[in-house]
């Protein structure tokens, strides 16, 4: 079962490392790094002119740079480099329908080009018959050499720690004995001085508590 909804991450370097040469578009030799990284806001089609074509709002979106603040993310370390916490974002959010279509104007305004570094696909699922959270990213990483390297990391969640009242109450019963014992060695402790050192149990019953 999916929580929430999946988001792809698109990190991107300057267009000013990219040079126009005879018979080729745009040729960018750069690899991603924090200094490289392009944080401007374009219009679908990574230029700067509106569309007169109806174009969903996350294609829009998708196109604009988001900071870390914005996210909340983190920075995330791929094979051939660490990449920052923003990033150009489109949601997975919608019937299917809408996700086709909007997965195909992406395609149409090329929103992964010859500037792209990285795209970042996350999302988190929950399996309820084991009371589990995963969440996996899909890593696709782009080099300069043109060379396409994917990876993906899953990362099991479990947050129900206790599945039944009984663990629940075994375990506060475990705790409380615990600072019962703390408390009675503290004591004698606190009479014995440094005799409490010299008797054997002593440290056995510090062990124990450990």
């Amino acid at each position: 079962r999916l929580i929430g909804w999946a988001t792809m991450r698109q990190l991107r370097v300057k267009s000013e490392l990219c040079v126009k040469r005879d018979f080729i578009d745009q040729l960018c030799s750069s690899d991603y790094n924090f200094v490289n990284e392009d944080r401007n806001s374009y219009q679908p089609g990574w230029t700067n002119v509106s569309s007169t074509n109806p174009i969903s709002s996350f294609i829009i979106k998708a196109f604009q740079y988001q900071s870390n603040e914005t996210l909340d993310t983190y920075f995330y370390e791929g094979n051939h480099g660490i990449y920052g916490k923003g990033g150009y974002v489109y949601e997975f959010r919608g019937n299917l329908f809408s996700l086709q279509t909007n997965l195909s104007q992406l395609h149409q305004n090329q929103w992964i080009d010859n500037r792209t570094r990285a795209i970042i696909l996350q999302l988190t699922l929950y399996n309820p018959n084991v009371q589990l959270f995963t969440s996996i990213t899909f890593l696709t990483e782009f080099l300069s050499s043109s060379g396409v390297y994917p990876s993906v990391l899953f990362q099991p969640i479990n947050f129900q720690i206790f599945s039944s009242t009984f663990q629940l109450i075994s375990a506060i019963s475990y705790l409380l004995l615990i600072l019962y014992f703390m408390f009675v060695e503290l004591r004698l402790m606190f009479n014995l001085q440094l005799k409490y050192f010299l008797r054997f149990w002593s440290f056995i019953e510090i062990g124990i508590i450990v």
